[in-house]
């Protein structure tokens, strides 16, 4: 199971992962970036999704749970999303992407008045 939390001041979210029973801080990203990270990952017709989930990891990942023993430094990150690209990485982006479209919408919204 996996939680998501949004704090309204900051636009992060605090994801936790019952599998691991990790936390994990996480900033909002855009369909749009996403998209440019994947360009930048896709050589010919393949994506190298390691590449990829190192990338998004630096960029949405803030601060991590005690129970992860290393610090939560952009290298430290890069090597997280290498090492759970298959199993923690997916709900990462996914939840990540959620919130930027939260705020995309909103944003539209605040247009519109």
């Amino acid at each position: 199971m996996i939680e998501l939390t949004l704090d309204k001041e900051t636009n992060a979210g605090e994801l936790f992962h019952a599998a691991t029973g990790s936390t994990f801080k996480i900033k909002p990203m855009s369909v749009a970036r996403y998209n440019a990270l994947v360009k930048k990952c896709t050589k010919g017709e393949d994506i190298d999704g390691i590449a990829l989930k190192k990338l998004v990891a630096v960029e949405v990942i803030e601060d991590w749970s005690d129970n992860i023993k290393a610090e939560c430094t952009p290298d430290n990150k890069a090597l997280f999303g290498a090492k759970f690209a298959a199993k923690i990485m997916p709900d990462i982006v996914e939840k990540a992407l959620q919130l930027g479209t939260g705020i995309d919408e909103e944003k539209e919204e605040a247009k519109k008045d």
